[in-house]
């Protein structure tokens, strides 16, 4: 069974730990963006829907952080 709450928080964990892996300088405004589709998305009850958007963040997150590592000397 799928528990949105415990996967929610899960998630939300999960970016923030992957986000110190950024740059200082964009590590804040990409925290912020976490924070904000988590509000934008809280009232969602779909469970399917909720499992489309938290595979769609991890695959955001997953890019943004390659797009950085590829860049030369962004810590």
């Amino acid at each position: 069974m799928f528990s949105a709450p415990a996967a929610a928080r899960s998630l939300y964990r999960q970016l923030f730990r992957k986000s110190k892996a950024l740059p200082r300088s964009v590590r804040e405004h990409y925290r912020g963006s976490i924070r904000t589709g988590f509000v934008a998305h809280g009232d969602e009850d779909d469970d399917e829907v909720l499992k489309r958007i938290y595979a769609q963040a991890v695959r955001d997150a997953d890019w943004v952080l390659n797009k950085y590592k590829s860049l030369p000397n962004t810590r």
